[in-house]
């Protein structure tokens, strides 16, 4: 059985998790600084505009990858600096939640 699962399936509350809101707008930037194992990112479902997701210098509406409201993308990354995120509108939001070792 996988770390962090159960035997009915269900995934069990990590141990060193955290989790946070940011505001975005159409410059990409940094969504945080430190080491972690894996994100998991949601473009919050109010909205009014995709979310792009990328490395610095891709993070933005022409490179990022887009995420309609709602969308989400989770993926394994070792520095939570190298995840950039900008958006459409000024003020739309992403939330995340990060796994840290």
């Amino acid at each position: 059985m996988g770390k962090g699962r159960s035997n009915t399936g269900i995934t069990r509350m990590p141990e060193n998790m955290d989790n946070g809101e940011m505001a975005l707008n159409t410059t990409p930037a940094a969504i945080g600084s430190g080491e972690i194992l894996s994100i998991l990112i949601k473009a919050a479902t109010t909205n009014s505009g995709n979310a792009y997701v990328g490395v610095s210098g891709k993070g933005d509406a022409a490179n990022g990858y887009p995420l309609s409201p709602g969308e989400s993308i989770g993926f394994e990354i070792k520095e939570l600096g190298k995840i950039y995120v900008s958006s459409d509108v000024n003020g739309d939001k992403i939330r995340y939640v990060v796994i840290k070792p």
